[in-house]
């Protein structure tokens, strides 16, 4: 089984094995729903449910990074309890939380002063300036999301490779150094975040479409959580391919070696 197939057999897997986890995520859902309309407790039911995703795509993410077959995978999420699921590891998805808010917080306050810098905020005289500023404004925005969300999955994956809570929050802002850039624009990684990119949207999709039609929200809030791990997981992965193993695909012993302390073959 190729890498790619066994990251979908591992995610579609932790959805049927772990469905406790996943009642209670919907009751969690629910609940933080409900917050969304109390003024003084939206914010924190934002944070909250944030926080409770990035849980899961470190639970299961951290596993998929060092496991060394399908069985081992399957035997993991046939041992893994809903008290394991929320609360192992809280200490990595906090900190990836924190790091990763702390960004989109500092790129929104970008993507608002570049109005200013663009001459959108202040007074244009004709159409012809609205569009012209119009153009440089989006493709000046596109361009920095677009690089961000490019680069947050090899952010993500070598934080949640981090045992404690500082290494694991400042790995995170390693996706601004060059090393990180080099490696992110290799045609490996290209491939596996254009596809897994595309897949978790298109799970995302149909989460919602099945949680805006009543009688389908169940279903729904599984596709959300099936689309957690796999986005948990598919980061995971874009660390290993970038960083654990060398050019020739050969990087099975060095990535054991540098993530468990273990040598070996592996035959995922």
């Amino acid at each position: 089984m190729n890498r790619f197939a066994l990251l979908l057999d591992y995610s579609f897997s932790a959805v049927t094995k772990n469905w406790k986890a996943v009642v209670v995520f919907f009751l969690l859902i629910t609940i933080l729903f409900i917050l969304h309309f109390v003024p003084l407790l939206s914010f924190v039911g934002q944070v909250a449910l944030s926080l409770l995703v990035t849980q899961l795509e470190v639970y299961y993410g951290k596993r998929f990074l060092t496991a060394e077959s399908r069985e081992e995978l399957l035997s993991f999420l046939a041992s893994s309890t809903v008290g394991k699921i929320y609360t192992d590891n809280i200490h990595i998805s906090s900190a990836i939380f924190l790091a990763s808010f702390l960004v989109t917080s500092a790129l929104t306050v970008i993507t608002v002063g570049l109005l200013f810098l663009t001459g959108l905020a202040g007074s244009i005289d004709t159409v012809e300036d609205a569009l012209l500023y119009g153009l440089v404004y989006f493709l000046l925005v596109s361009t920095l999301w677009l690089f961000f969300l490019y680069l947050a999955p090899l952010g993500i994956g070598y934080a949640m490779s981090k045992d404690n809570f500082g290494e694991a929050f400042i790995g995170f802002f390693r996706i601004f150094t060059p090393s990180f850039w080099k490696k992110a624009f290799s045609f490996r990684y290209f491939k596996l975040i254009s596809l897994g990119g595309l897949l978790f949207t298109v799970f995302a999709v149909v989460a919602v479409i099945f949680m805006i039609t009543l009688v389908l929200i169940p279903l729904g809030v599984a596709v959300f959580y099936l689309d957690a791990v796999f986005w948990g997981a598919l980061c995971a992965e874009s660390y290993r391919i970038t960083f654990l193993e060398p050019d020739n695909g050969a990087g099975v012993d060095q990535r054991l070696d540098d993530v468990v302390g273990v040598g070996g073959n592996s035959n995922l």
